[in-house]
């Protein structure tokens, strides 16, 4: 009986092993971006700095008030949404009318580029079609 249970605890050990082995980075089905390099990324995504393995998540938007690009506004707006990285949430932000603003976090500059999704005035968000932004991500040492 004893025999047997160590053998059973031994293949328990061994297969949990190779399952963690087995479960790098490589199967992360997280897509992987480069630094320095614009991309898209949508609410509720997190993507892998591909130098550095650290996700970033576009978490929520936490308020849209850009002029659509088909319409004149007399006042041109901001986005600011919230991103994490390493488990750390930060607040990104665009306005209409300037130049997109760097934030620097954790030895990151990070910057909230523009809005992909939606632009125009008859795009609207939802499950199907989610909010989409464009960021760039530097290494703040380069």
């Amino acid at each position: 009986m004893t025999q047997k249970l160590i053998i059973t605890l031994g293949a328990l050990v061994a297969a949990t092993i190779i399952v963690l082995l087995s479960s790098g980075y490589e199967n992360d089905p997280m897509r992987l971006v480069s630094f320095d390099q614009p991309f898209s990324i949508q609410e509720g995504e997190t993507v892998l700095i591909k130098k550095t393995r650290h996700p970033i998540t576009f978490v929520k938007v936490l308020e849209h008030s850009l002029c659509p690009t088909d319409l004149n506004c007399i006042w041109a707006g901001r986005l600011v949404i919230k991103v994490a990285m390493d488990n750390q949430d930060f607040d990104l932000l665009l306005r209409g009318d300037e130049k997109p603003i760097v934030s620097h976090i954790n030895g990151f500059n990070i910057t909230l580029n523009r809005i992909l999704y939606p632009s125009v005035s008859d795009e609207k968000t939802d499950q199907t079609h989610p909010f989409k932004v464009e960021l760039i991500v530097a290494d703040s040492n380069s």
